[in-house]
C-alpha cells in the first residue's frame, strides 16, 4: 500500500479549514448554523412563532391544533385549539377545508408530537400546515391568553 492511501472502508477526514470557500460561501454557513435544527425543519414543514399565531388567531381558516397529553390540554391551551392525538387522527377530524391554515403546537422545541402530527395532514393533502416550535411553553412565557379547563 502507498503512503497517502487507506485501507478499504476507511474514512478519511478532513477539516474545514482546508476547504476553500468564498466570502459569500462562509457567510451562508455561518447563517445556517445560527439556526437551529429543528424536527419541523427537518420534515421540511413550515415553522410559526406564537406572535404570528397571537396576530392571526381571530382570522378565518385559521385552527389550532394541540398535541400535548389531555392533561396538559385540560390544564391551558390556547384559545380556540383542539387536542388532538397526533398518531391517531383522520382528515375529518381536521375539517373539510385543505386550504385552512392548521397550526400544530406541543410543549417546546424539543417535543416531536407537533411537527409528526402536521408532517402526517400534509400527507393528507392539507395545504397550509404549520408548527409552532416554541409550544405552549414559549406562549405562557409570554403571557397570551390561554383557555383553563380545570
Amino acid at each position: 500500500m502507498h503512503s497517502g492511501q487507506g485501507r478499504i472502508g476507511e474514512r478519511k477526514y478532513i477539516k474545514a479549514a482546508d476547504i476553500p470557500l468564498s466570502h459569500a460561501g462562509v457567510r451562508f454557513i455561518k447563517k445556517k448554523m445560527r439556526q437551529a435544527i429543528t424536527t419541523a425543519r427537518l420534515f421540511g414543514l413550515n415553522e410559526i412563532s406564537p406572535e404570528e399565531v397571537l396576530r392571526r388567531l381571530e382570522e378565518p381558516g385559521f385552527r389550532m391544533i394541540d398535541n400535548n397529553s389531555c392533561a396538559s390540554f385540560k390544564r391551558h391551551h390556547i384559545p380556540g385549539a383542539r387536542h388532538l392525538d397526533p398518531g391517531d387522527y383522520g382528515a375529518g377530524d381536521l375539517g373539510s377545508t385543505k386550504a385552512d391554515t392548521i397550526v400544530f403546537y406541543c410543549s417546546d422545541a424539543l417535543c416531536g408530537a407537533a411537527p409528526y402530527a402536521a408532517k402526517r395532514a400534509k400527507n393528507m393533502g392539507f395545504e397550509h400546515v404549520y408548527v409552532m416550535t416554541k409550544g405552549i411553553s414559549a406562549w405562557l412565557k409570554n403571557g397570551y391568553p390561554i383557555i383553563k379547563s380545570e
